[in-house]
């Protein structure tokens, strides 16, 4: 379900930077779009999402933000299905999580988002996340710093990174 605001998505009132990530958009790369809130990081990973997901991958294709990830991993908990969703967001084709750093990090959840992006860009499957934070303010974010090392790491080696001060 789209938001209706981003159906009316016009590219040319975002950062130039984000422009051109949308214009240059390749769907078999991941991105990490970072920036303030109100930067238009949302709709421009809603506008790759799409180009992506339309042409390239009808089927299955997820853009979650992160509380609605939270919802889905507490849900598998609860109907006992846990590993199947974690698997789903793994498996996928492409996979979108917006405003990463916003979710709140409780052990099991750091670890999850660990697993979805380490087997993810083992697989080098295309991934498009959004973030308020850089590297070490993500970094602090997480109760496991190990972790949040090695999520960091892993976006720096496979993203493209695009965005706005």
């Amino acid at each position: 379900s789209t938001p209706k605001a981003f159906t009316q998505t016009t590219i040319g009132k975002m950062p130039q930077v984000l422009q051109d990530t949308v214009n240059n958009y390749d769907p078999a790369k991941s991105y990490l779009l970072h920036g303030v809130t109100g930067s238009c990081k949302t709709r421009a990973a809603w506008l790759m999402f799409n180009r992506g997901w339309i042409h390239h991958y009808p089927k299955e294709a997820y853009f979650l933000t992160m509380r609605s990830l939270e919802q889905a991993i507490e849900d598998g908990f609860e109907n006992r299905t846990h590993g199947k969703v974690i698997d789903k967001f793994i498996s996928c084709a492409i996979l979108v999580l917006d405003d990463l750093g916003k979710e709140r990090l409780t052990q099991r959840m750091e670890s999850d988002l660990f697993a979805i992006i380490d087997e993810r860009t083992s697989n080098l499957r295309p991934t498009i996340i959004t973030t308020n934070y850089n590297g070490q303010g993500l970094n602090d974010r997480f109760n496991n710093t190990e972790t949040g090392t090695a999520i960091i790491r892993r976006l720096k080696d496979y993203f493209v990174i695009s965005g706005t001060a």
